[in-house]
C-alpha cells in the first residue's frame, strides 16, 4: 500500500503523528514512532539534520540543548561525539538508516505506516545524501520530504526527481496563488499550518487535489472543528486522541 492509497478513501481522516507520538514519548525516537504505530497513526513525521562528519540523523532542533541538556549545535559534532553526549539515561539520537531500519522491520511484519521526512537544513550535502538513502531504500511509494521553500525543492529535485515532495513556504500567504503554484511545481501533499486553515482554504485544496495534513490539531474540540471544515488529514503529537475524535465520528 502507498501513502496515496491512504487516501483513497473520502471519508478517511489520516493520521499523521507529529515527530511520532511525541505527546506522550521522546520524541523523534524509536519509542515514539513504535507507540504512534500502536495508536493507530497512518504516517510518522520527523525530522533530519546532518552532523560534523556527515552522518544524517534525526532530530527537530539544530541544537542539543532541549532534547540532551547540552547548549551545543548538531552540525559542530560528529556522531560518535552527540551519542557520548546524549548517553547515560538521555533521550537518544538515531540516524536516518536507524530509523528506516525499524521502518523496513514493521514492513516484513506486515505493518504498513508512512513517512513524511522534513528535510531541516538546506545544505546541499545533506540533501543529497538524504535523496541517495531514499533512493536505495526505494521509498518513493512509502515516503515523501517536505522542505521549508521551492529552493530546497529545487535542490531535491536536481538529484531525484521522483521523490514526492511537500513545500512549507510558511513566510507566504497560504491562498490560491500559492497553492496553484505548488500544484504546477508537482507536489501532491500540502501542509497549512493552523493558523491559515479555514473552510475556504480547505475548498481550494479540493479543487487543486491536494492531499493534505494540517499542521497541527492536539485536542478532540480542535480535531472536530478542522474535520467539519472538510480536512482529510492532521498532524498531531496526540494520535491517540485523534483516533478517538475519528472513532466518535464514525469516520
Amino acid at each position: 500500500m502507498s501513502i496515496k492509497d491512504i487516501y483513497s478513501d473520502p471519508k478517511r481522516i489520516v493520521i499523521t503523528a507529529h515527530r511520532g507520538f511525541s505527546g506522550r514519548y521522546p520524541e523523534n525516537t524509536i519509542v515514539a514512532f513504535e507507540k504512534a504505530y500502536e495508536a493507530g497513526a497512518d504516517l510518522i513525521e520527523f525530522d533530519v539534520r546532518l552532523t560534523r562528519d556527515e552522518r544524517i540523523v534525526v532530530s527537530h532542533d539544530g541544537n542539543l540543548k532541549r532534547v540532551c541538556a547540552e547548549n551545543i549545535s548538531i552540525d559542530s559534532l560528529t556522531l560518535k561525539e552527540i551519542r557520548e553526549m546524549c548517553s547515560a539515561g538521555k533521550r537518544p539520537i538515531h540516524t536516518f538508516d536507524e530509523v528506516l531500519d525499524f521502518f523496513e522491520s514493521a514492513r516484513r511484519k506486515k505493518q504498513e505506516i508512512g513517512m513524511n521526512i522534513q528535510i531541516k537544513e538546506s545544505h546541499e550535502v545533506l540533501i543529497r545524501q538524504a535523496c541517495r538513502i531514499f533512493r536505495q531504500r526505494d521509498l518513493y511509494k512509502s515516503a515523501y520530504f517536505t522542505v521549508s521553500t521551492f529552493r530546497e525543492a529545487e535542490m531535491v529535485r536536481s538529484f531525484d526527481s521522483d521523490i514526492e515532495l511537500c513545500v512549507l513556504e510558511r513566510k507566504k500567504v497560504y491562498d490560491k496563488s500559492l497553492l496553484r503554484e505548488m500544484k504546477d511545481f508537482g507536489c501532491n501533499f500540502l501542509q497549512p499550518h493552523r493558523r491559515d486553515v479555514t473552510p475556504g482554504l480547505v475548498r481550494i485544496i479540493r479543487e487543486l487535489g491536494f492531499l493534505e495534513n494540517v499542521y497541527y490539531s492536539n485536542t478532540d474540540g480542535d480535531n472536530r472543528r478542522f474535520i467539519s471544515y472538510g480536512i482529510r488529514g492532521i498532524l498531531t503529537d496526540y494520535p491517540d486522541v485523534l483516533v478517538k475524535t475519528v472513532t466518535s465520528l464514525g469516520l
